[in-house]
Formats: structure tokens, sequence, C-alpha cells
């Protein structure tokens, strides 16, 4: 509560920094989750297991299903349908390439990376990966053996939904805060602008902020003609022509 004759304080600015702080949180924590959601999918074309296109090497597979991936790490297009490979086990039986799935149709069209299909492999050892290609041998172009595609697509979606929905949770929070504050600040100052006007025209008016008492004018209260204090009734003079007439005839 204000004192009597103080200004009154307004609602707190807290809020609008708060608001703001969130939505720029939302903003910014929203991009960089895409951001590391995409660069660790990615990942896997750097340091899963490969053979650099036109050769043939071995590599080091466990048991399950890999999604095997053409990727130019130079940002040069990759072979487009002149890319032959065949996956060989240690026992000398080939490995089955199945073909990328109808959902995959829209990696497929990437110029740096596209899928060449699935494989499963049922005992983890060393695999014989031969690729050949009418453009020769490239230590930049590499045949890679990453996650499955669905599983690919599914996880980087689902990863971007999560943040999407994050960031829209805690982007609509600040904006709610900073529209409560503005609000709650916008009818503080129309309340205080409307009582300076009333007091202004001779009347009284209680705001939220304003504690003090209203002047008591009532008759015993009222200061009369001369010097007195406030709530003391003051003597007024004796007007002769207001007594009645006197009768002569009293007094013998």
């Amino acid at each position: 509560m204000s004192p009597p004759g103080s200004t009154p304080r307004g609602p707190s600015t807290t809020g609008l920094w708060v608001g703001s702080a969130l939505i720029v949180l939302s903003v910014v924590g929203g991009f960089l989750w895409v951001l590391v959601a995409a660069v660790g999918l990615v990942g896997q074309f750097v340091n899963g297991p490969h053979v650099p296109v036109g050769s043939t090497g071995q590599v080091q597979l466990s048991a399950r299903a890999y999604g095997v991936w053409v990727v130019a790490l130079d940002n040069s297009r990759v072979p487009e349908a002149d890319l032959a490979l065949s996956i060989t086990s240690e026992s000398g039986e080939q490995v089955a390439l199945s073909p990328p799935p109808p959902a995959a149709s829209a990696l497929s069209n990437q110029p740096t990376f596209r899928p060449l299909g699935d494989v499963r492999i049922d005992e983890a050892g060393t695999y014989e990966v031969s690729t050949v290609s009418s453009s020769g041998e490239s230590a930049d172009i590499r045949v890679v053996f990453a996650d499955p595609i669905e599983a690919f697509e599914t996880d980087l979606t689902a990863r971007i939904l999560i943040g999407g929905a994050v960031a829209f949770i805690v982007f609509a929070a600040g904006m709610g805060l900073l529209v409560v504050t503005l609000a709650r600040r916008s009818n503080f100052h129309r309340s205080q602008s409307a009582s300076a006007q009333d007091l202004s025209s001779g009347r009284w008016v209680s705001s939220p902020g304003n504690s003090a008492e209203a002047p008591d004018e009532s008759p015993g209260n009222q200061v009369g003609p001369g010097t007195g204090a406030p709530g003391v009734a003051q003597s007024q003079p004796t007007d002769p022509w207001s007594l009645p007439p006197r009768d002569p005839w009293a007094d013998r």
C-alpha cells in the first residue's frame, strides 16, 4: 500500500524481460536443435563403414540392418545410375541389396547423397565391398553403411517435430507473458489517468494505488471564517437586528 501523497507504483516490468527472453530462446533453441539433429545423423556419412567409389575394400559390419548410401564429401554430384555394387561375406556369399523404399524418393533427388538400398547383415564380421563406376575411382565419393533409409527419415522427422513443438510451447509462453504484463500496465496507467482527471475536477475517486482518504467535509469539520483548526466549530458573530424586540415594561 502506497502512503498518502506518494506516486503509486505500476506492475513490475519483469514479465516483459522474461517474456522477451523466452521468445528469443525459443527461436534460437529451435534452430540449434534442428541443426544438431541434422549434423548428428549426417555424421554417419563421415564416420560409418565405407569404401571409395570405383574401388574394392573391406568393412566391419555388425549383425543388423544397414542403409547403403553413396555420398560426395566434396559437394560434387554423386553417380546416377552407373554405379555397380556387390557385398560378399567371408564365406563367399553375396548379400542381397534391396531397393530404397518409396518414401525415400525425396532423398533420391539430393545431388550430394542418395540411398542405394538396404541390406540385412545376419552375422557380424568382415565383408568385401566392390564398387564400379564409369567415372572411375574417387576418394571423396564413397559408399557408406549407415542407418536404414526409412529409419533415417523417421528419426530426422521425429527430431525436427519434437524440437519444433518445444520451441512453439516456449514461444507461446513468452508471448502470453508479454501480453498479460502489457495489459496490466495499460490498465494501471488508464486508472491513474482517470483518477488525476477526477481530482482536478474536484471529485474524489478511489483508485487501486490511491489509499488516501477523502477529505471530510461534514459541518463539524469545516473551517469557519478567521483562523482555526480543522474539525473545530467556529463561533459566529451576533447580528443585533436578528434579536427579538425587548419589552420596556419587563424591567419594572
